[in-house]
């Protein structure tokens, strides 16, 4: 992704402890990222965790290995930071309604309904059939149902999983 004149700029940053400044001008549209990833190599390089004795370990943690937290450590940080549980996956329901309309076969039935639209008004002028209008709108229904019933069955899906 970025070249080792990059990665060699960032570990002398890391050396030198200086802001990241592009010489050539060639990296200044990742410059800001660049610099994050100097911050976090710089923090990730100061944790001692590994190196620690147990007991150093539970000191700074401010827990006991027999006893676990206190009562009165558990609700103050079950208060800052809430209970111990996955949060819910994003639904993207914007991404997965596009995906039931023009995803697979869908894209497939919209744009052949649309040529037979096309086929029956502006390319079919002196005498337009009706038929090919017809058979767009035909096309353009089945898009729907086939929309339909994959939301459909991805929600089917979805409560199955739940309830097991």
């Amino acid at each position: 992704m970025y070249s080792t004149c990059a990665v060699r700029l960032i570990l002398l940053n890391l050396v030198n402890e200086k802001p990241l400044i592009s010489l050539t001008g060639a990296l200044h549209s990742s410059q800001a990222f660049l610099f994050s990833l100097t911050l976090l190599i710089k923090e990730l390089s100061n944790l001692d965790w590994h190196i620690l004795s147990v007991t150093d370990v539970t000191q700074r943690l401010s827990t006991s290995i027999t006893r676990g937290l206190e009562s009165a450590q558990v609700t103050r940080k079950i208060a800052e930071h809430g209970k111990n549980e996955h949060s819910p996956p994003p639904s993207h329901l914007f991404r997965r309604i596009f995906m039931y309309i023009f995803g697979g076969f869908g894209s497939l039935l919209l744009v052949s309904g649309i040529l037979c639209c096309v086929a029956w008004k502006p390319l079919g002028e002196p005498v337009p059939q009706v038929s090919n209008l017809a058979l767009g709108v035909v096309l353009f229904l089945v898009a729907a149902l086939q929309a339909f019933f994959n939301a459909w069955q991805v929600l089917l899906t979805s409560n199955f999983k739940k309830a097991n």
